[in-house]
Parts: C-alpha cells; structure tokens; sequence
C-alpha cells in the first residue's frame, strides 16, 4: 500500500496462537528479512521418518507437532 508517497506493508495474523506462530514464521519473518535486508532465507528442511500414521483433512494444508529425536543415526518424529 501506498501512502503519501510511502510504501507501507501491511500483515494480518490468525487469532489462533499456534496459527499466529506457524503463519509468522512461514509467511511474515521471511517478507520483513527480505524488505529490511533482501536476503530471504528459507527454514531449514531435514529428512526424518514418521513414527505413527497422521489423520488429516485433505481439503485443506494442516500443520502438526510432533517431537524430533535422534536415534540410531536417524531422525524420528512422534505426533500425538
């Protein structure tokens, strides 16, 4: 948006305070790094293996938490 002369951005995050999280480090942390410093920096990706199945909605992009651990030279993720 554009206002007497300035650029000024606007951000709306969800009221959910894991969703205000989850969408901050996704979406909003990486468009103020590239404003202030045009450098973007994507998060970190590791492979790892599910331990339990996951039930999901495939309409829509859901997130879950788990807990990561190392064992056997492997990475493992639990979810409740």
């Amino acid at each position: 948006m554009i206002i007497d002369n300035k650029t000024k951005y606007i951000f709306n995050l969800p009221g959910n305070p894991v969703s205000t999280i989850v969408n901050f480090h996704m979406l909003l942390k990486p468009s103020i790094d590239n404003i202030i410093s045009n450098n973007f920096n994507l998060p970190i990706k590791l492979k790892c293996t599910l331990i339990n199945d996951l039930k999901s909605d495939k309409t829509r992009l859901e997130f879950t938490r788990g807990i990561l651990y190392y064992s056997y030279k492997l990475l493992h993720i639990y979810t409740n």
